[in-house]
């Protein structure tokens, strides 16, 4: 009931593989958050380009960079505590990846309960649109090659819909694609028609929305409900079309694959396609 590596195989979709830019760095590098003590965005953009010359694998679809959100709570890591210093370093990151030719992917700006709590017992949507999504978005401006990974608050349900909204703000200032990682059954189809690149999704959600997609063109042909009905349980992520599956696939391999390079399709298919 999932669509990942195995689905993507079978349908000659080319491998994906995502590489972290933290996993890159060795020893003597400092992390992003000791580096950022130098108050130096150059700095980090010199280091990350020599990080990249020299442990960029060859065949890596797109590199996640270190999230822009600031340090809100003490547990958590990031960058730094302050908005401007995390967004100045996190563009350094991105710039690095771009400038050595593939797509960046700014890391999640995941909110988890104890997060929220330090900041407000109710979250007030001003402040966090100030202090979480003007760095993520400051981070990607100008950048052309970036997606960002969509937070998400999965150990406080009541949270969702701040995170939710927090996505959407950040996705509209920059234009830049949202991606998930995974996304359940009940977010697969919703998900997928909203635009959001998706990982890994619910194979028999969308088995069943398409399904239900041509039973309800059906109808419409014969006259048994209108084209209105039909509209409304595709916005409700009931119904699916194939078009629009073929799309969500565009954008996931348009974003991955869209700087020049070679792609390695599966064993199924004998040609090769360049992506530009």
């Amino acid at each position: 009931g999932c669509l990942g590596e195995t689905e993507f195989k079978i349908l000659g979709i080319p491998e994906i593989k995502i590489e972290y830019f933290e996993e890159l760095l060795s020893d003597d590098i400092p992390s992003p958050s000791e580096l950022a003590h130098s108050f130096d965005p150059e700095l980090a953009l010199e280091l990350s380009r020599e990080v990249l010359r020299k442990s960029t694998p060859e065949k890596a679809s797109f590199i996640v960079t270190p999230s822009a959100k600031p340090r809100i709570s003490p547990y958590r890591e990031a960058i730094s505590e302050e908005p401007l210093l995390c967004a100045a370093f996190a563009e350094s990151y991105i710039k690095a990846v771009n400038g050595a030719g593939m797509s960046a992917c700014l890391d999640s700006f995941a909110l988890h309960s104890d997060e929220l709590d330090f900041l407000d017992a109710i979250p007030n949507k001003r402040t966090l649109n100030e202090f979480v999504a003007r760095p993520v978005s400051n981070a990607m401006s100008g950048e052309k090659r970036i997606s960002f990974i969509a937070g998400s608050s999965t150990d406080n349900e009541k949270y969702c819909g701040v995170v939710s909204e927090l996505a959407n703000s950040i996705k509209a200032q920059t234009g830049a694609p949202m991606l998930r990682k995974k996304l359940s059954a009940d977010e697969t189809v919703p998900g997928i028609a909203s635009g959001i690149i998706c990982f890994e999704g619910s194979g028999i959600s969308l088995a069943a929305a398409r399904n239900r997609y041509s039973q309800l063109k059906k109808s419409v042909a014969v006259g048994k409900i209108t084209a209105s009905e039909l509209e409304a349980e595709i916005a409700n992520g009931t119904a699916i079309s194939p078009d629009a599956l073929d799309l969500a696939v565009d954008r996931l391999l348009d974003f991955a694959f869209k700087n020049a390079r070679k792609v390695e399709l599966s064993s199924s298919v004998s040609t090769e396609r360049e992506r530009i």
